[in-house]
């Protein structure tokens, strides 16, 4: 036995608890639950272990049948995500800690109408497991998700960068003249008086084509992480922190311009709402953002020839007015929680369109 127990550790890579799983016969998988609370329709996906392959679906709180009929998967949660997963005769609690769980690790995210549960779990390594094929899918969400997009937002928190803070963000007015007027300075004003105006060519911001919109929203948590007791927790609003968010680009516009779009340079996040959590909860409160991305290119204005592209075309990301397509939302579990002030943008691009 002392020498088995070498031998694992000298395997680089490895976790003990996989090499574990695996000599009792099972096999990892991730099993994700989507509710959306103002319907009541819920969808269950298995996906393999490093979350690239779709391997089952149903369109309710159980899997049963196919390859989980002697495995069946079963869910008992709340509006929250807060409950038990069923995996065979085993029952386990959705948490992130596996002493608390019974040995799985879950995260959950509850918004305002929708909620998302992941949970990492052994399933018997005799279950015949195929990829499934997106087209063969029934459509659990005939009405859409589109509000929250829960699953892209827990993808993202799972991501390398969802604690990288060093972005470009400008809180500040880039510019006083008026929005995709050039701009001219003193010394351009004195050799217009000299030469006339078709030697003074002047710098200025313009949309590329019709810009082609994108809703790229930015993820950022907006309080401290609370950790409860046994007899569980909340965070309150008072305990969130409102943010500028400023619009960001890939490069630097000589001014900022909203490209004909329902955008604006900032907007606050504010703090109007709260989580609650449950037993041994590691939480936070996080903001969606909404954003517009279009694309823009720097370019010279000449008053007797136009206006000529100078330098290569980017992206902008401006907050929508009013922010429409964000909200607040509850993130549970340490593999999601970050620190306050954490965000990345979601740069997909599922979502065309302006606001």
């Amino acid at each position: 036995m002392h020498l088995l127990a070498v031998g694992l550790a000298l395997l680089s890579g490895v976790s003990a608890t996989r090499l574990l799983q695996l000599a009792r016969g099972t096999q990892p998988v991730n099993v994700v639950l989507q509710m959306n609370k103002a319907t009541s329709e819920v969808a269950i996906d298995v996906w393999n272990d490093d979350k690239t392959e779709l391997l089952a679906h149903s369109c309710s709180r159980s899997l049963a049948s196919g390859s989980f009929e002697e495995a069946q998967l079963v869910f008992a949660v709340d509006e929250h995500g807060a409950g038990t997963l069923q995996v065979g005769p085993q029952t386990y609690t959705v948490h992130d800690n596996p002493k608390v769980s019974g040995g799985i690790v879950c995260g959950r995210v509850s918004g305002p109408s929708e909620t998302l549960v992941s949970c990492d779990v052994p399933i018997p390594a005799s279950l015949p497991l195929k990829s499934l094929s997106k087209r063969e899918l029934e459509d659990c969400f005939p009405r859409g998700l589109e509000v929250m997009n829960l699953f892209g937002v827990v993808r993202g928190l799972e991501g390398a960068t969802t604690n990288d803070t060093a972005w470009s963000n400008n809180t500040a007015p880039f510019h006083t003249a008026q929005e995709g007027a050039p701009a001219q300075t003193t010394a351009d004003a004195v050799v217009s008086k000299r030469q006339g105006p078709c030697a003074i060519w002047t710098a200025t911001t313009i949309r590329v084509g019709d810009g082609n919109p994108h809703q790229n929203p930015l993820h950022i948590q907006v309080s401290e992480p609370m950790e409860c007791g046994y007899l569980g927790c909340s965070i309150e609003h008072t305990a969130i922190r409102s943010f500028t968010i400023g619009w960001s680009a890939d490069l630097s516009p000589v001014q900022w311009i909203s490209g004909g779009f329902a955008v604006q340079e900032t907007i606050e996040t504010g703090n109007a709402y709260g989580c609650p959590g449950g037993p041994y909860d590691f939480f936070a409160v996080w903001r969606k953002v909404g954003q517009t991305a279009y694309t823009i290119q720097n370019a010279l204005f000449n008053a007797c020839t136009g206006t000529r592209p100078d330098g290569r075309s980017f992206v902008i990301w401006s907050p929508n007015e009013s922010n429409r397509g964000g909200n607040f939302y509850c993130v549970y579990s340490r593999q999601y929680v970050r620190a306050m002030g954490d965000r990345y943008i979601d740069k997909s691009p599922e979502w065309p369109g302006g606001p």
